[in-house]
């Protein structure tokens, strides 16, 4: 899924598209940023037989690669002696260059007004490693993270007695210690979460810091007794724990992603490519 921003604004806004992996159905302005534009869809399989129109209660499989038929075999007759490319192994490159910060750096003037163009190297070695980084980053983006290393998060003691120590009052970011604080430090509550580093603090989507943002759309701020009961003015309840171990799975993808994207710059910037 891609998104794109508008034109006027693309002078003011950082050049970027937003790749992201999903496996649910998403509304097509999800990632839609003010502009008006919709989102893109790039499905790993479709079905090219199925009605324009589908009735939501039936399932229709998608078993066929959304790649044109010859072009997998294209690419493979450019690597001498390379094994048959698999199209998954193909979105999962695509996926890795898309997410690669020298690409992005490199195309940005294209990526403000166009769809992506990839590159494609002109050794099957730095095919397979940016595939197979792309593959692990698209993994983390669906959230996927390991029980025991979101258990093993540092945060703050849990009370079950307290619930309102997740009420996120004014959260603050504490550079020194790699903490976020749901309240000032000197509050009672101060429940804080660590191991939180500035690169993963300002990682951004869109300009949008994403762990700031998602704290901020979560910030107490009850219904006044007096407002109309169809008017939202913010978040009327702590946190529970179950969301909790969304935000924790969050910083554990955004702590993978700048890895990653480390190792993907490093790969990207040593190879040669196809003149396709």
């Amino acid at each position: 899924m891609i998104g794109r921003p508008k034109k006027k604004y693309s002078e003011i806004w950082r050049p970027f598209c937003i790749e992201t992996e999903i496996e649910t159905i998403a509304e097509s302005h999800c990632l839609e940023r003010g502009s008006g534009i919709g989102d893109y869809f790039f499905p790993l399989r479709i079905d090219p037989d199925a009605p324009k129109k589908s009735h939501w209660k039936t399932i229709m499989p998608a078993i066929t690669y959304n790649f044109q038929a010859t072009f997998p075999h294209t690419l493979q007759s450019s690597y001498l002696q390379s094994p048959q490319i698999d199209p998954e192994e193909l979105f999962f490159y695509i996926y890795g260059v898309l997410w690669t910060p020298g690409y992005r750096h490199q195309y940005a003037t294209f990526l403000k007004k166009d769809f992506p163009h990839i590159p494609f190297p002109s050794s099957i070695q730095g095919f397979h490693k940016i595939s197979q980084l792309g593959k692990e980053l698209g993994q983390c983006h669906l959230l996927n993270a390991p029980k025991e290393i979101i258990e093993a998060w540092p945060t703050h003691p849990f009370d079950p007695l307290n619930p309102m120590l997740l009420k996120i009052a004014a959260p603050i970011y504490d550079a020194s210690q790699h903490r976020v604080y749901f309240q000032k430090p000197s509050s009672s509550l101060g429940f804080w979460i660590g191991n939180i580093t500035p690169r993963m603090w300002a990682f951004d989507l869109g300009g949008h810091p994403q762990l700031a943002l998602w704290l901020k759309h979560r910030i107490w701020a009850p219904t006044p007794p007096n407002a109309k009961s169809n008017k939202r003015y913010g978040f009327s309840r702590a946190i529970n724990q179950e969301e909790l171990q969304v935000f924790l799975s969050i910083c554990w993808a955004i702590s993978k992603t700048v890895r990653i994207q480390a190792e993907l710059t490093a790969i990207y910037d040593k190879l040669q490519f196809h003149p396709f």
